[in-house]
């Protein structure tokens, strides 16, 4: 299960660092305040991504299960959750 966590997080976050240089790049010149919220966003998902992929290798939180998952991973997984729904609105 921890390498499973890790895999997805792995996955999760490498589109989201090819995007980080288009969205944080000024464009002709011009600096545009949406793409910068999303770009942010996508770095603080990229830094939980790597917490939560981290923690699970080395256990922090305690062991994970199908079962049952621990408070940490739980917390990371629900930042996760608002985080993406802050950069869907930040987008649009």
């Amino acid at each position: 299960m921890p390498m499973r966590i890790f895999i997805y997080s792995l996955a999760m976050s490498i589109p989201m660092a090819m995007t980080l240089r288009l969205l944080l790049a000024p464009h002709h010149g011009r600096v545009n305040p949406g793409a910068r919220l999303a770009g942010i966003t996508a770095i603080l998902i990229l830094a939980i991504n790597l917490i939560r992929g981290g923690g699970a290798l080395l256990h922090i939180g305690g062991e994970v299960s199908f079962v049952s998952f621990n408070e940490f991973q739980a917390a990371l997984i629900l930042l996760l959750v608002f985080l993406s729904m802050r950069g869907i609105s930040a987008s649009c």
